[in-house]
């Protein structure tokens, strides 16, 4: 995954209108730096510009990120969202737990559809607003293959979403350990759970030992 700063996490800037043309520019730039240009046609960047723009609008309605800035939007939320692209098999089964603003849940469905072919993505989060606005940007965006569900990833792994799908995905929700425990029980004997971490990612790997055995 990419490596961040402290500092780009902690981007408090505020404005809630988007240059498109330095967000079309820094998406390029970000995604050819991390080998991700495959994922990229000018579909899929008309696409994040327009995310970025239903994300600005409902911001201070729903509080959902720091985050505003097009060069952080772009290496942040987009570009750090599609390295998992490289993990998921065609017509996979995904359950994003924490899915907050939507990230990677609506990032993934919008990478070029000749590289990921029909993901079935479900979002899941205890927080209501979020979740309506996770909806309610994938029927904007016409992303027919994401639901959004309200519930506790504790309690979905102990009735209808145990052990049904092939991945579960994770940004920015728990430590290693903690994760663990929430997303195993989510998925398909078989499946794999991708834990999106930054630079103390060996670090909570090596707490996790006794979670993961």
């Amino acid at each position: 995954m990419l490596q961040l700063d402290q500092n780009d996490k902690e981007d408090k800037c505020t404005a809630m209108a988007i240059n498109k043309n330095e967000l079309s520019s820094s998406i390029s730039k970000y995604f050819k730096e991390n080998s991700l240009s495959c994922y990229l046609s000018q579909k899929t960047c008309e696409k994040f510009i327009a995310l970025a723009e239903i994300m600005l609008e409902e911001n201070e309605k729903y509080n959902l990120t720091a985050i505003t800035e097009p060069d952080k939007i772009a290496l942040l939320h987009f570009a750090d969202s599609v390295t998992v692209a490289k993990h998921l098999k065609e017509g996979a089964s995904i359950v994003d737990v924490g899915c907050g603003a939507g990230f990677p849940t609506h990032v993934k469905w919008n990478v070029d559809p000749q590289q990921i072919h029909d993901l079935k993505i479900t979002a899941i989060d205890s927080t209501l607003k979020r979740v309506n606005y996770v909806n309610e940007t994938a029927a904007k965006l016409g992303l027919t293959n994401v639901t959004a569900i309200c519930v506790r990833a504790e309690d979905f792994g102990k009735a209808d979403g145990r052990e049904k799908f092939d991945y579960a995905t994770a940004r920015a929700v728990a430590a290693l350990p903690i994760l663990l425990e929430l997303c195993l029980p989510l998925v398909k004997v078989g499946g794999e759970m991708l834990a999106m971490k930054g630079k103390n990612a060996e670090y909570e790997l090596s707490a996790s030992k006794k979670a993961i055995s």
